[in-house]
């Protein structure tokens, strides 16, 4: 048996280490885009966080961490490998699949993805019980129920909800799924000397190759994932081009490059950036993001804004 864990991280705050302010152990910069302002330095033990967030009932009644437990060994795993990222550092399909399931488990494991989660799945219970109530399966209401009910719809009066822990199933398997993808995806670590990353509480960015009518999620295999690994190092996934010969490669990061990144991670986080340096720049682009965040969709971006990622050359 483990000690109990009350605050549980949907980002690790061995992750948002890696965004810390120089000469701080444990503090980073703030921002809040729901009131456009920088909130001071942050402790990240205090932030991206919710009490028993990943807890379980057990069939015996008592609940149970092991996710919280085992998310410790995947964070581990990963922070240790991204130590080593370097120009000169051989990536072995082994660390590749490790990253995989880390980079994959920042997107799945927060409320972004498990709110998601939730309300598709009120939704399928929602029609699931007017299609019952439809066929006279359900029990007869009251008169005075009956006299509530809107245009023969039972679910204006029945309100469903659903438990907390039935997402985290889905986040496990949307996790295995999107580190799968990844591993078939070409890899460019994109290195900083002098600029930084910022970070969000939701650090996975993800998006389509190219403009069509069709949208694809993170798993699909003509995805593109970005994730900032810590303030120097950003992985890029995208399908192999016809110049590729190699599956991972490294590269030093574009001013441009790096602008587009954070500015993207301003406008998909849910709430929250962020930063090693406190930045007018990026309290603007936090309070132009105002209202925007990521969803469970990808976001559509044209060949120009893709050509000038330089994520997409032939």
């Amino acid at each position: 048996m483990s000690q109990e864990k009350i605050n549980h991280h949907y980002v690790p705050a061995s992750y948002l280490k890696g965004y810390t302010i120089d000469g701080e152990n444990s503090l980073i910069w703030g921002y809040d885009k729901k009131y456009g302002k920088c909130t001071g330095k942050r402790s990240v033990d205090n932030i991206c966080s919710e009490d028993y967030y990943y807890e379980q009932p057990t069939p015996d009644g008592s609940t149970t961490q092991m996710f919280e437990d085992a998310f410790n060994d995947v964070e581990k795993a990963g922070i240790e490998i991204v130590k080593k990222l370097n120009p000169k550092y051989d990536l072995s399909e082994s660390d590749k699949g490790t990253l995989a399931f880390y980079v994959a488990l920042l997107l799945t494991r927060g409320p972004s993805f498990r709110d998601g989660c939730h309300s598709a799945l009120k939704h399928q219970v929602d029609i699931m019980t007017q299609n019952e109530y439809k066929m006279g399966r359900l029990p007869e209401p009251p008169e005075i129920i009956k006299k509530l009910i809107k245009n023969n719809d039972i679910t204006s009066v029945i309100k469903t909800k659903i438990l907390p822990h039935v997402s985290l199933r889905y986040m496990i398997d949307g996790a295995i799924q999107m580190s799968e993808s990844l591993c078939n995806k070409k890899w460019i670590l994109f290195f900083l000397e002098k600029d930084y990353y910022v970070t969000s509480d939701t650090p996975v960015l993800f998006g389509q190759m190219h403009d069509n009518s069709q949208e694809t999620g993170p798993s699909s295999p003509q995805s593109w994932v970005i994730c900032p690994l810590n303030k120097k190092i950003a992985l890029v996934a995208r399908p192999y081009c016809r110049s590729d010969n190699s599956a991972f490669e490294f590269k030093e990061a574009e001013k441009g490059f790096v602008e587009l990144v954070n500015e993207q991670e301003c406008f998909s986080s849910q709430r929250f950036v962020y930063s090693p340096v406190q930045s007018e720049k990026l309290l603007e682009q936090i309070i132009s993001a105002k209202g925007n965040k990521q969803r469970l969709r990808a976001y559509r971006v044209g060949d120009s804004v893709i050509h000038k990622w330089g994520i997409d050359k032939d």
